[in-house]
């Protein structure tokens, strides 16, 4: 046998323990061939693997829930303790936020920190306004750093005076892992707040 024929012999051979090894892989019970190649592993009892993209949408959808629950609770005037207690983290930091010059309103343009400090925010704003007609509305989530912006509206009254005002007003809620709140801050009209409460509204 010349050297020609040699060569040709084992491609042939070459040829066959290809073809075997790829029937080999299509019979297993854990592997997925298909005409563009070798893909992942799938058998039974092994879960689907998950898609970069269908994980954004599920942190979306799991952070936008977050976000209407917690409005909700504030929208149907839910007791302060029950809000800290069903909405808040208890595993990370928490603070609440309500942007403003501090000498408008004993609640505005200082940080609350804590339950303690999240509690006297609240106690706070219930010393000084009522509110009815809440909603909310234009949710904006961002699944890369677990924050969700919203939208509300809501008629307030400086109990004090008496003198109430339609107000819009926004949220930006930071949330941890577990879909809690970690950073609650509010941007609203400190200015009419601070008219309503001299009694000049």
């Amino acid at each position: 046998m010349n050297a020609p024929d040699v060569a040709s012999k084992n491609e042939d051979e070459d040829k066959d323990k290809t073809c075997a090894h790829i029937i080999s892989l299509r019979s297993h019970p854990l592997i997925r061939l298909s005409s563009r190649g070798l893909q992942d592993p799938v058998g039974p009892g092994l879960p689907a693997p998950v898609k970069p993209k269908q994980m954004a949408q599920d942190q979306r959808s799991r952070l936008l829930d977050a976000a209407t629950s917690f409005c909700q609770a504030f929208a149907t005037q839910a007791p302060p303790d029950k809000i800290l207690l069903n909405h808040f983290s208890s595993t990370e930091s928490i603070s609440v936020l309500e942007h403003g010059l501090p000498q408008l309103a004993p609640f505005l343009g200082r940080e609350f920190t804590g339950a303690d400090g999240v509690r006297k925010y609240f106690a706070l704003i219930a010393g000084c306004l009522a509110y009815r007609d809440m909603r909310f509305s234009n949710y904006v989530v961002d699944p890369v750093t677990n924050k969700v912006s919203v939208r509300g509206q809501a008629r307030f009254t400086w109990t004090a005076t008496g003198q109430g005002w339609d107000e819009v007003f926004t949220y930006v809620l930071a949330f941890d892992h577990d879909f809690k709140v970690t950073s609650y801050e509010i941007w609203a009209d400190s200015g009419a707040a601070y008219l309503a409460s001299k009694g000049q509204l």
